[in-house]
């Protein structure tokens, strides 16, 4: 334990000097309109000359983790500044730096939250930079990666895509006592609950009181066949998720094998405009962040 604490200290220095290089923290009185209640703090990252009207994405840490190690291991910032587009790097400081996808308050939209804390980081973004908000994303691995899928579910009118890397679908945590390794006493992570598609959906559409009759954002889900945090299985029930609430099958209409990379197997839903996955062979968590695919995925870059 003491060797893991000392590892994950260095971790979190060096990462902490690449993020005081590049990023900003922002102080609470000048993003958390009306309070902070979750205690989150706010960083992010805005290339010079940064354009009216230009992308955000948002890229949402992994349990245990923080904004400057998340800056390092799903590093935005070069292609922030080739594409032009902000980046902010949310982070929690609860239980083990876990967001709270467990509670009602994040699960709901205007609960008070972390769902409604990042909501005010893009929207202190949006005012100061001049955000297009017609392309706003989201991404995030593992605890991060969860909360890709309540950010999807309780703030669908905000992004214009998303993807979640070794992440569970919405609500799967609802009602544990915690969302940490170390708190969680839900079967979810391991892969003890499923629901079929329409059962997931309508979890869905209870994210927002009073209903919402708009678009959901497409989903590039992300996971690792020998993953023995976040279990497998958890891919294809969010598969199931988000098809559903998009109205199409969850029987993929292809597969193409060593896509984008050898070992990694992409399967497309539909048309391929609303869900995507891959599943890459081997163990390992969480799933390494595809900058390049993500930035495709969301029309930033260009697909070749």
């Amino acid at each position: 334990m003491r060797l893991f604490a000392l590892v994950f200290a260095s971790a979190t220095w060096l990462a902490i000097s690449v993020l005081g290089q590049s990023t900003t923290k922002v102080p609470d009185a000048e993003w958390a309109a009306g309070g902070n209640p979750t205690k989150l703090d706010m960083f992010y990252y805005a290339p010079p000359g940064l354009p009216p009207k230009s992308p955000l994405v948002v890229a949402i840490h992994y349990c245990l983790g923080s904004a400057a190690m998340y800056s390092s291991t799903a590093n935005f910032m070069p292609a922030a500044k080739q594409y032009k587009f902000a980046v902010i790097y949310p982070q929690a400081t609860h239980d083990n730096h876990c967001w709270a996808v467990n509670t009602e308050a994040t699960l709901t939209r205007g609960g008070g939250g972390d769902a409604d804390g990042i909501i005010k980081m893009m929207n202190y973004t949006i005012e100061k930079h001049k955000i297009d908000r017609d392309r706003m994303f989201v991404l995030g691995s593992s605890s991060g990666g969860m909360m890709t899928n309540v950010m999807m579910a309780t703030y669908p009118d905000y992004f214009a895509g998303a993807a979640s890397f070794s992440g569970i679908p919405y609500a799967c945590l609802q009602g544990s006592k915690g969302a940490s390794p170390m708190s969680d006493n839900s079967p979810c992570v391991k892969g003890g609950k499923k629901h079929t598609g329409t059962e997931w959906a309508a979890k869905v559409k209870k994210a927002i009181k009073g209903g919402y009759e708009g678009e959901y954002p497409p989903m590039q889900i992300w996971h690792q066949t020998g993953d023995s945090v976040v279990n497998i299985a958890l891919q294809n029930e969010q598969v199931k998720q988000w098809t559903s609430i998009n109205k199409i099958s969850e029987t993929p209409s292809s597969a193409v094998a060593n896509s984008p990379k050898s070992g990694t197997t992409k399967k497309v839903y539909g048309d391929g405009k609303k869900v995507v996955a891959f599943t890459t062979a081997g163990a390992g968590h969480p799933h390494p962040v595809n900058i390049p695919e993500v930035l495709k995925w969301f029309g930033i870059a260009t697909a070749t």
